[in-house]
């Protein structure tokens, strides 16, 4: 298991129940190594976010990682206190 900074892991379930459903419509693939990653056996990982509009900063919300083992979601800690 990975520990992320600013970050909570959530299972699977409640991922795409409860966060995945908040950030839908606001986040686009900001970082991903899809495309290396498909080409071998290495780790998935996609970070989830969106560009702001005043900063030009990208804000993370999300990272999930898929392997031949299964998926690991963190969501930022302040969805967490928001939920």
């Amino acid at each position: 298991m990975m520990m992320m900074t600013g970050f909570v892991q959530v299972d699977c379930h409640t991922f795409y129940t409860v966060y995945w459903q908040q950030i839908k419509r606001d986040v686009k693939v900001m970082e991903s190594n899809w495309a290396d990653a498909k080409k071998s056996d290495r780790t998935i990982v996609i970070k989830w976010g969106y560009n702001d509009e005043k900063t030009e900063e990208k804000i993370i919300l999300a990272i999930s990682r898929s392997d031949g083992a299964g998926d690991e979601h963190w969501v930022v800690e302040s969805l967490i206190i928001k939920s």
